[in-house]
C-alpha cells in the first residue's frame, strides 16, 4: 500500500504507538498558534498526569491494546489521486518527403494522432521535440512548425477538433487527472504542464495535508512534478493556480494566510 496523504501517515503513527501502549497528547498547530498559553497548560498537565501514574485526562487520547497489523508503505509514491503520464512510444510513419511539404502531411497527421490521443493535452514544445525525434530531423524550423499547425488544425480526435490554446497546448480534451513522471522523458516543465492540471494538483495536495503554508505547497507540487530547481515561473504557476482554487472555493485561506481544505 502506499501513504496517499498526509492523514493516512498520521493514522498510522498512532496506531503503530496506542498498540505499543502510548497515550497520545494532540496540540492541533492552529490552536498552538491562537492560544499558545492554554495549550502549555493542557500539556503540562498531561506530562504530569503520566508521570505520577494518575489515568489520562479527557485530553489525552487512549485506546486499549489491538493486534498491530503494519503496512509496507512507499513514502516517494505518488498520491492515489495522480496518475503516470503516459508518453507516447514508437516511430513515425517513413516518409521520404520533408516535413516542410504537402507530401509529407498523411504521416504527420497519423504521428500527431497518436501523439495527442496518448498525451493530450501536450505543450507544442513537446510536439516538436516528438516529431524532430520521430522523424529523425535535426530541428524543427519554422516552416515545419507550421506544417505541423495546418495538419493539427484540420485534424479530430473523439469527435473533438483539435485545436492550439493560447499557452500553446494542443487540445481535443481538458487535462483531467494530475499526471506524474516516471523517468526523465515524462516530466514536463512548468510552462509545458496545463494550468487546471497544475489547479488540480494544487487542490488534492491541500486536501491532503489539511493545513499548509505557500512555501510548503510550493516544495509538493515540484516533487509531485519532478522539478528540481525553485525557480520565480514555478512560484508564479503555484501562485496563479493557488488564487484560482481560492477564488473558486475549492480551498480556503485563513486569516493567518495559511491554506486549508474546505
Amino acid at each position: 500500500a502506499s501513504a496517499a496523504s498526509a492523514r493516512d501517515r498520521d493514522r498510522l503513527r498512532s496506531s503503530v504507538l496506542r498498540g505499543l501502549g502510548w497515550n497520545l497528547h494532540r496540540v492541533w498547530s492552529l490552536a498552538w498558534y491562537h492560544d499558545r498559553a492554554k495549550q502549555s497548560e493542557r500539556l503540562r498537565r498531561s506530562i504530569e498526569d503520566a508521570l505520577r501514574g494518575r489515568p489520562a485526562s479527557p485530553s489525552v487520547s487512549t485506546a486499549p491494546v489491538v493486534e498491530l497489523v503494519v503496512d509496507e508503505i512507499d513514502l516517494d509514491a505518488p498520491p492515489s489521486w495522480a496518475v503516470e503520464y503516459q508518453v507516447m512510444r514508437g516511430g513515425a510513419m517513413r516518409t521520404g518527403y520533408d516535413l516542410a511539404s504537402v507530401e509529407s502531411r498523411p504521416a504527420m497527421r497519423a504521428y500527431l494522432e497518436r501523439l495527442l490521443e496518448a498525451e493530450g493535452p501536450v505543450h507544442q514544445d513537446v510536439v516538436f521535440r516528438r516529431i524532430r525525434d520521430a522523424f529523425g530531423v535535426g530541428r524543427v524550423g519554422s516552416n515545419i512548425k507550421a506544417n505541423i499547425e495546418f495538419v493539427a488544425s484540420r485534424l479530430t480526435i473523439g469527435g473533438s477538433s483539435v485545436r492550439v490554446d493560447e499557452n500553446g497546448f494542443y487540445r481535443h480534451n481538458a487535462a483531467l487527472d494530475v499526471r506524474v513522471p516516471t523517468d526523465d522523458e515524462s516530466v514536463r516543465t512548468v510552462g509545458q504542464t496545463p494550468p487546471e492540471e497544475l489547479e488540480l494538483a494544487v487542490f488534492n495536495l491541500v486536501e491532503d495535508a489539511v493545513v499548509v503554508g505557500d512555501d510548503d505547497l510550493v516544495l509538493a507540487v515540484r516533487k509531485l512534478f519532478g522539478w528540481r530547481r525553485a525557480g520565480a515561473d514555478i512560484q508564479h504557476a503555484v501562485t496563479i493556480a493557488t488564487d484560482r482554487c481560492v477564488a473558486s472555493g475549492l480551498v480556503r485561506r485563513t486569516e493567518t494566510g495559511v491554506l486549508r481544505s474546505r
